[in-house]
Protein backbone atom coordinates (compact mmCIF):
# COMPACT_ATOMS: atom_id res chain seq x y z
CA UNK A 1 0.00 0.00 0.00
CA UNK A 2 2.69 2.63 0.25
CA UNK A 3 0.59 5.26 2.00
CA UNK A 4 1.99 6.67 5.15
CA UNK A 5 -0.60 6.90 7.87
CA UNK A 6 0.03 9.56 10.49
CA UNK A 7 -0.08 8.24 13.94
CA UNK A 8 -2.22 9.82 16.63
CA UNK A 9 0.96 10.88 18.42
CA UNK A 10 2.17 12.89 15.36
CA UNK A 11 -1.20 14.64 15.06
CA UNK A 12 -1.11 15.67 18.75
CA UNK A 13 2.44 17.02 18.33
CA UNK A 14 1.30 19.20 15.38
CA UNK A 15 -1.66 20.54 17.36
CA UNK A 16 0.51 21.31 20.36
CA UNK A 17 3.01 23.16 18.19
CA UNK A 18 0.23 25.24 16.61
CA UNK A 19 -1.34 26.11 19.97
CA UNK A 20 2.06 26.95 21.42
CA UNK A 21 2.87 29.28 18.46
CA UNK A 22 -0.49 31.04 18.89
CA UNK A 23 0.23 31.45 22.62
CA UNK A 24 3.69 32.90 22.01
CA UNK A 25 2.27 35.30 19.39
CA UNK A 26 -0.41 36.41 21.90
CA UNK A 27 2.19 37.05 24.61
CA UNK A 28 4.40 39.05 22.21
CA UNK A 29 1.41 41.12 21.06
CA UNK A 30 0.37 41.80 24.67
CA UNK A 31 3.94 42.83 25.55
CA UNK A 32 4.19 45.33 22.70
CA UNK A 33 0.72 46.70 23.47
CA UNK A 34 1.86 47.28 27.06
CA UNK A 35 5.08 48.97 25.90
CA UNK A 36 3.11 51.20 23.48
CA UNK A 37 0.65 52.20 26.20
CA UNK A 38 3.48 53.06 28.56
CA UNK A 39 5.16 55.36 26.04
CA UNK A 40 1.82 56.98 25.15
CA UNK A 41 1.28 57.68 28.85
CA UNK A 42 4.72 59.28 29.16
CA UNK A 43 4.02 61.64 26.24
CA UNK A 44 0.51 63.02 26.82
CA UNK A 45 -1.36 64.78 24.05
CA UNK A 46 -1.22 68.55 24.39
CA UNK A 47 -3.54 70.80 22.46
CA UNK A 48 -2.73 74.42 21.70
CA UNK A 49 -5.45 76.85 22.70
CA UNK A 50 -4.96 80.48 21.81
CA UNK A 51 -4.85 82.86 24.76
CA UNK A 52 -8.27 83.88 26.03
CA UNK A 53 -7.27 87.56 26.32
CA UNK A 54 -6.05 89.28 23.17
CA UNK A 55 -4.74 92.84 23.06
CA UNK A 56 -4.92 95.05 20.01
CA UNK A 57 -3.95 98.58 19.04
CA UNK A 58 -7.00 100.85 19.02
CA UNK A 59 -5.31 103.50 16.90
CA UNK A 60 -4.50 101.06 14.08
CA UNK A 61 -8.10 99.81 14.02
CA UNK A 62 -9.52 103.34 14.09
CA UNK A 63 -7.03 104.32 11.37
CA UNK A 64 -8.64 101.78 9.04
CA UNK A 65 -11.96 103.66 9.27
CA UNK A 66 -10.63 106.69 7.37
CA UNK A 67 -12.75 107.04 4.25
CA UNK A 68 -15.06 104.18 5.25
CA UNK A 69 -18.76 104.48 4.51
CA UNK A 70 -21.40 103.90 7.15
CA UNK A 71 -23.89 101.11 6.45
CA UNK A 72 -27.58 101.03 7.44
CA UNK A 73 -26.70 99.55 10.86
CA UNK A 74 -24.26 102.37 11.67
CA UNK A 75 -21.12 100.26 11.16
CA UNK A 76 -17.97 101.79 9.72
CA UNK A 77 -15.65 98.79 9.69
CA UNK A 78 -15.53 95.06 10.39
CA UNK A 79 -11.92 94.00 10.91
CA UNK A 80 -11.21 90.30 10.43
CA UNK A 81 -7.52 90.43 11.42
CA UNK A 82 -8.16 88.17 14.43
CA UNK A 83 -10.42 85.66 12.69
CA UNK A 84 -7.84 82.96 11.96
CA UNK A 85 -5.86 83.25 15.19
CA UNK A 86 -8.55 84.01 17.78
CA UNK A 87 -11.91 83.51 16.04
CA UNK A 88 -13.45 86.97 16.46
CA UNK A 89 -14.13 90.18 14.52
CA UNK A 90 -13.59 93.75 15.70
CA UNK A 91 -16.55 95.93 14.74
CA UNK A 92 -16.28 99.72 14.66
CA UNK A 93 -19.58 101.60 14.82
CA UNK A 94 -20.12 105.36 14.75
CA UNK A 95 -19.85 105.74 18.52
CA UNK A 96 -18.40 102.45 19.82
CA UNK A 97 -16.12 99.53 19.14
CA UNK A 98 -16.89 95.92 20.07
CA UNK A 99 -15.84 92.35 19.32
CA UNK A 100 -18.11 89.69 17.81
CA UNK A 101 -17.46 85.98 18.08
CA UNK A 102 -17.02 84.28 14.72
CA UNK A 103 -18.85 81.17 15.94
CA UNK A 104 -22.26 80.61 14.36
CA UNK A 105 -25.01 80.22 16.95
CA UNK A 106 -26.57 77.34 14.99
CA UNK A 107 -23.91 74.61 15.17
CA UNK A 108 -20.66 76.47 15.88
CA UNK A 109 -19.15 76.79 12.41
CA UNK A 110 -16.90 79.79 11.74
CA UNK A 111 -18.74 82.59 9.95
CA UNK A 112 -17.08 84.71 7.27
CA UNK A 113 -17.36 88.44 6.70
CA UNK A 114 -18.54 89.27 3.18
CA UNK A 115 -17.60 92.92 2.87
CA UNK A 116 -19.31 93.50 -0.47
CA UNK A 117 -22.67 92.50 1.03
CA UNK A 118 -21.91 93.84 4.53
CA UNK A 119 -23.01 90.56 6.13
CA UNK A 120 -21.58 87.62 8.05
CA UNK A 121 -22.29 84.28 6.37
CA UNK A 122 -22.02 80.77 7.73
CA UNK A 123 -20.69 78.35 5.11
CA UNK A 124 -22.17 75.27 6.80
CA UNK A 125 -25.94 75.83 6.79
CA UNK A 126 -26.42 79.28 5.31
CA UNK A 127 -27.10 81.41 8.38
CA UNK A 128 -26.61 85.12 7.75
CA UNK A 129 -26.06 87.99 10.16
CA UNK A 130 -26.10 91.77 9.71
CA UNK A 131 -22.97 93.81 10.26
CA UNK A 132 -23.96 94.27 13.93
CA UNK A 133 -24.34 90.50 14.39
CA UNK A 134 -28.14 90.10 14.27
CA UNK A 135 -29.35 86.95 12.57
CA UNK A 136 -31.70 87.51 9.63
CA UNK A 137 -31.55 84.35 7.51
CA UNK A 138 -30.94 80.65 7.94
CA UNK A 139 -31.31 78.34 10.91
CA UNK A 140 -29.30 80.37 13.46
CA UNK A 141 -31.51 80.85 16.54
CA UNK A 142 -29.76 83.92 18.00
CA UNK A 143 -27.39 86.75 17.10
CA UNK A 144 -23.62 86.34 17.17
CA UNK A 145 -22.16 86.50 20.66
CA UNK A 146 -20.45 89.68 21.81
CA UNK A 147 -17.11 89.37 23.62
CA UNK A 148 -16.05 91.42 26.61
CA UNK A 149 -13.73 94.25 25.65
CA UNK A 150 -11.81 96.54 28.01
CA UNK A 151 -9.58 99.52 27.44
CA UNK A 152 -6.12 98.97 28.91
CA UNK A 153 -4.80 102.45 28.12
CA UNK A 154 -5.33 105.15 25.51
CA UNK A 155 -4.00 103.00 22.65
CA UNK A 156 -4.53 99.41 23.77
CA UNK A 157 -7.75 97.41 24.24
CA UNK A 158 -8.19 93.80 25.29
CA UNK A 159 -10.78 91.24 24.15
CA UNK A 160 -11.67 88.38 26.50
CA UNK A 161 -12.79 85.48 24.29
CA UNK A 162 -14.05 83.44 27.25
CA UNK A 163 -16.40 86.16 28.50
CA UNK A 164 -19.39 86.22 26.13
CA UNK A 165 -22.84 87.78 26.07
CA UNK A 166 -25.86 87.27 23.85
CA UNK A 167 -26.79 90.93 23.44
CA UNK A 168 -24.70 94.03 22.90
CA UNK A 169 -24.64 95.85 26.24
CA UNK A 170 -22.21 98.75 26.51
CA UNK A 171 -22.97 99.22 30.24
CA UNK A 172 -21.47 95.88 31.21
CA UNK A 173 -18.16 96.14 29.33
CA UNK A 174 -19.09 94.59 26.02
CA UNK A 175 -18.41 97.76 24.02
CA UNK A 176 -15.99 100.69 24.19
CA UNK A 177 -17.20 104.21 23.54
CA UNK A 178 -15.00 106.09 21.09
Amino acid sequence: MGEKVASENDINKGRRALISKIGVFGLVAAFFTWIGSTFRFLYPQVFYNPPSKVRFDLQSILGKTKGATIDESGILLVDDSYLLTNNFFIVVAIDKIYALSARCTHLGCTVNWVGSQRTFKCPCHGSQYTSIGKNFAGPAPKPLEVLKITKINRNIAEVDTKNRADLLDSKSGYALNI
